[in-house]
């Protein structure tokens, strides 16, 4: 299972999926980098048919957003179709995309 990463705020430990400069919550500027599991259950989802040239190899497939245990929403890709509630595990990230699967 690959581990999803997160930045927190030193100011007031909020955490966030994406690289933050400024803390909306605190106004604070430092933060560290720490993972967590990637496991989770979906939120929402969408089925992707028709994508871009870069992606076209890739089509069918899902655009997920997933619910961790801590809180966090992230969004990952899915090859397989989901339903809301689905328990996932994140299994790699390619580039700047979580892959998951179904649990």
């Amino acid at each position: 299972m690959a581990n999803i990463q997160v930045f927190e705020c030193t100011g007031c430990q909020k955490q966030f999926v994406q690289r933050k400069w400024l803390c909306p919550v605190c106004k604070g500027t430092s933060f560290t980098k720490t993972a967590e599991e990637g496991d989770g259950k979906v939120f929402s989802f969408t089925r992707i048919h028709v994508t871009s040239k870069e992606y076209a190899h890739l089509a069918p497939y899902t655009v997920a957003l997933i619910d961790t245990p801590s809180g966090l929403r992230v969004t990952g890709r899915l090859s397989e179709e989901v339903q809301i509630n689905d328990e996932v595990k994140c299994v790699e990230k390619d580039g700047d995309a979580y892959i998951f699967e179904r649990v």
